[in-house]
């Protein structure tokens, strides 16, 4: 990551300071001391509930072309490009202080034209950590209604648009690809699979309890130190903009563009520089008590600030935009959060290494409204619920049944895709399969007449369910057995 990239991070990192401060801003006015006294409960509460609905999308300035990219790479940039274009979902994020859980759920939606084909797509991500437990555990079974989904939309709206992909699967279906007969084929493939790996599933690791979320405090030196950087940003952005904070009805709204955001956060800086005692403060925050002379501090302060103002006149010619923050608060308690934001980027902000980004550029438009709910109006829909864990080796030994299956019921028509070396022996090919290379004894017709009246099991001949299964199919095909004995025998 290059420096802008760090810079981004350590805005982040002491935006974590500001807010540990905030609400000690509640004295400078009405708004103000609302919004604090309503963070202060917020920080109090046992057990908080977010629900949330968010819609991004993003606008790019350039084409496949511009960026150098040509033939099929160029189709799926295109595709990339139209799924970007409109992205909504819904989140949930329950954190409960008192037991030390917190579960978070997303449903991550693409909608659209993709190549000028509708779609609509939700990809699920639900997680819970619990410190008592020690254990972070992912949610497996929403991905079981999401791959019947999956294979719909990439049937009907991807596949059509990938030449050496329909072409490769046309060859299944006599030479024809049918978004329908796809559809329907690997659906009955997929979908069964999906059921019996991942239904009623999760994975369970160990947690890191070293660096809790539940156990952190904000110390009194970084609540002093946050407090004052808020409100010197405060008092810097009332000042540049009179629409900064403004309430209506039950409604505070914090209005602000990114640039001036940054400007108020160096003003902040200064101010600390400025003070002897918020100096010593920072001092003992960021360099752990060095006892260093107050001037050797300024020193280092004015330092970090002059680095900052580089990077940010770097950022400020690479990006841009507005935002604006809403409250809703009742009781002294905000009942829904609302955000809009504007951000124009050039990409090279990330990469400055990279001259193809330097003359494009691509846009965002976000919004997010948010729902809060606290104690026990609070509903945990993962945590708590009865869950097998996942395995690994079943679930590959499960891939590799279904996939052998399906290969052996086609074998005739994957012999079409598949290159001579790699095409799987059909029965009579096959020495360990094939019973035509030599005269059958008394003791063979016997053993096939045993499988022909389902007197025989897998565990009997020392093969599992599958293999023996597979067996049977061969010696259907090759006439040894009646058409349909291999059905008695499937695992």
């Amino acid at each position: 990551m290059n420096g802008k990239g760090k810079f981004i991070l350590s805005i982040v990192g002491l935006a974590v300071i500001i807010v540990g401060g905030v609400y000690l801003y509640s004295l400078l006015s009405s708004p103000e001391a609302k919004l604090a006294k309503a963070f202060e409960n917020l920080l109090e509460e046992d057990v908080v509930q977010i629900d949330s609905e968010f819609s991004v999308a993003y606008d790019f300035d350039f084409t496949a072309e511009d960026m150098d990219i040509y033939g099929e790479e160029a189709i799926y940039f295109d595709i990339f490009k139209d799924i970007m274009e409109n992205i909504t979902g819904t989140s949930s994020v329950i954190l409960d202080t008192e037991n030390k859980v917190m579960e978070a759920g997303v449903n991550y939606g693409v909608s659209g034209d993709i190549q000028g084909s509708p779609i609509s797509l939700q990809i699920p991500l639900k997680f819970y950590m619990d410190q008592g437990a020690e254990e972070i555990a992912w949610d497996l079974d929403p991905y079981v209604g999401f791959t019947e989904e999956a294979v719909n939309t990439a049937a009907h709206h991807i596949i059509p648009h990938i030449p050496e992909a329909k072409e490769t699967l046309a060859l299944l279906n006599d030479g024809t690809y049918s978004a329908e007969w796809a559809t329907e084929e690997f659906t009955d493939v997929i979908t069964p699979i999906a059921e019996e790996i991942l239904g009623g599933k999760k994975i369970t690791e160990t947690l890191d309890t070293q660096e809790s979320i539940f156990d952190s405090e904000i110390s009194d030196d970084v609540t002093e130190l946050g407090s004052f950087i808020a409100i010197s940003m405060f008092d810097y952005l009332n000042a540049e903009q009179e629409s900064f904070l403004t309430e209506e009805d039950d409604w505070i709204y914090l209005t602000s563009d990114i640039n001036t955001f940054y400007d108020a956060l160096i003003y902040s800086l200064k101010e600390v520089k400025n003070d002897d005692d918020m100096l010593r403060v920072y001092d003992d925050i960021l360099y752990h008590y060095s006892n260093e002379k107050i001037d050797d501090i300024k020193e280092k302060l004015t330092e970090d600030i002059e680095g900052m103002e580089e990077e940010l006149d770097d950022i400020k010619e690479d990006l841009n935009g507005d935002f604006t923050f809403g409250f809703n608060i009742k009781g002294g308690v905000i009942t829904s959060i609302t955000q809009e934001a504007e951000v124009q980027v050039n990409p090279s902000v990330f990469d400055e290494g990279d001259p193809m980004l330097d003359d494009v550029t691509m846009s965002a438009t976000m919004s997010m409204t948010s729902q809060l709910v606290y104690g026990d109006d609070a509903e945990f829909t993962f945590y708590g619920q009865d869950r097998e864990e996942f395995d690994e080796a079943k679930a590959q030994s499960i891939i590799e049944n279904h996939v052998s299956l399906y290969m052996m019921e086609n074998y005739e028509a994957f012999e079409g895709i598949m290159t001579p070396d790699d095409t799987p022996a059909s029965p009579d090919q096959n020495d360990d399969t094939s019973y035509q290379d030599y005269e059958l004894t008394n003791d063979d017709l016997a053993l096939f007449a045993a499988i022909e009246d389902g007197e025989v099991t897998a565990e009997d001949v020392g093969m599992d369910e599958t293999e023996f299964y597979l067996e049977v199919l061969a010696l259907e095909a090759e006439g040894l057995v009646a058409p349909g004995t291999a059905d008695q025998y499937l695992p």
